[in-house]
């Protein structure tokens, strides 16, 4: 079991190069009309119920989900009484309390002394059961919260929290490993045993504008940092290029300057196509966009850059306006194959047709929702557009015209 996240997220600025020299670098407004493929996605294989999602995670059967779902809502309201007292009359001895899957169900209660006879003084249930551990909850927040005050001294973002089933502290830093193992050697890191903090993978290829794509890219900005958890909204959005310049392209507003997550690469695909792609521990990924096509951006996508010295390099290479982040751009229409499986079984279900069919009328409304988009980003679509019907259940085609 894991306890809430505690976030520090912030976007620093990289070393960036410009050559600011206007009108020597292209302009790529817009891309083709991305392919969704003429085979749809294989049949929704997920659970169809909370039930269901328990027994896959936990490889049991669903009548044995649908028990221990009942356990747990027997459970939760002795949890809430006894967790405040433990914590309130046990500091320095209690760990917290935790539900254990496997090998079997039953509720954990972690103590540094004497733990069944410390448990049985607040309850006689035998579904819970008490565990030794080595450190208690007020030892593991007093070393996290030191720990995220060294990387915060240290200017490192960082996330994670408590693992109290597993009684230590893990933290996932936004640098690479080997910039944490350096810090642990050299001493400007120091942690007590039960806190672990951990970096991320190098990125590759190391180099973020791959050779062949300079010509077209003035300044690449983008964060130092690695990009931590993120939101969970859908921001979709198009990224354009003009005179090497990468903008957030908006409809009738001012079209701010783009700047990118740590992990976003610039490179030119089996096509010539410009695309931003996510550099990772495996090389090429995260579903290439082709500047100019519609994206998937970053949570948080939109706010605005206050960091004075990676603000004024963009305006520096690119000229004055507005800097925005946008995270670590995918494709959108990768995106919307990626997650449609239960849309073509929907469409197929209640349009009764076949899954084939489901696919064509799905992936035709989303070409005309492309078309519709591009048009009012592009201030084509008149004064007052009426967007296409939305693409969860288009409607069946209409009947042929009578003789």
């Amino acid at each position: 079991m894991r306890r809430r996240l505690l976030l520090l997220l912030a976007c620093a600025p990289a070393t960036l190069s410009a050559q600011p020299n206007p009108g020597t670098y292209p302009t790529i407004e817009t891309a083709p009309p991305a392919g969704f493929g003429d085979a749809p996605p294989g049949p929704d294989g997920r659970p169809s119920g909370e039930a269901g999602w328990y027994a896959q995670a936990h490889g049991v059967s669903e009548a044995e989900a649908q028990r221990r779902m009942r356990l747990q809502h027997e459970v939760v309201g002795e949890i809430g009484r006894i967790g405040p007292r433990l914590e309130a009359e046990q500091r320095g001895n209690y760990a917290d309390i935790w539900i254990e899957h496997m090998p079997e169900w039953r509720v954990v209660v972690g103590f540094v002394r004497d733990p069944e006879a410390t448990l049985r003084r607040y309850t006689s249930n035998p579904l819970f059961v008490a565990r030794q551990v080595r450190h208690s909850l007020v030892e593991l927040r007093a070393g996290q919260e030191e720990a995220f005050a060294q990387l915060r001294r240290l200017g490192i973002p960082a996330e994670g929290g408590t693992y109290v089933s597993d009684n230590q502290v893990r933290i996932t830093a936004a640098v690479d490993a080997e910039e944490v193992a350096a810090l642990l050697a050299s001493g400007r890191l120091r942690l007590p045993p039960f806190v672990r903090v951990t970096g991320a993978d190098a990125l590759d290829p190391a180099e973020p504008v791959a050779q062949e794509a300079r010509r077209f890219v003035r300044i690449l900005p983008q964060a130092r940092h690695r990009t931590g958890a993120e939101t969970a909204e859908l921001n979709v959005g198009t990224i354009v290029l003009r005179d090497g310049c990468f903008r957030l392209d908006r409809a009738g507003q001012d079209d701010p300057f783009a700047f990118f997550g740590a992990e976003t690469g610039v490179r030119l695909d089996d096509s010539g196509a410009l695309i931003l792609y996510q550099r990772g521990a495996g090389g090429y990924g995260g579903d290439p966009a082709r500047v100019g096509e519609r994206m998937v951006l970053g949570g948080g996508a939109g706010r605005e850059i206050t960091d004075a010295d990676a603000a004024a390099a963009v305006r520096a290479a690119c000229g004055p306006g507005r800097v925005v982040f946008v995270g670590n751009p995918r494709s959108y229409s990768a995106f919307r194959r990626r997650h449609s499986a239960w849309r073509v079984d929907a469409i197929a279900q209640r349009q009764r047709v076949p899954r084939e069919e489901a696919w064509r009328r799905l992936t035709a409304c989303w070409a005309r929702e492309d078309e519709f988009a591009d048009r009012v980003r592009r201030g084509t679509a008149g004064p007052d557009p009426v967007p296409p019907q939305p693409c969860e259940d288009p409607p069946p085609p209409p009947p042929p015209p009578r003789r």
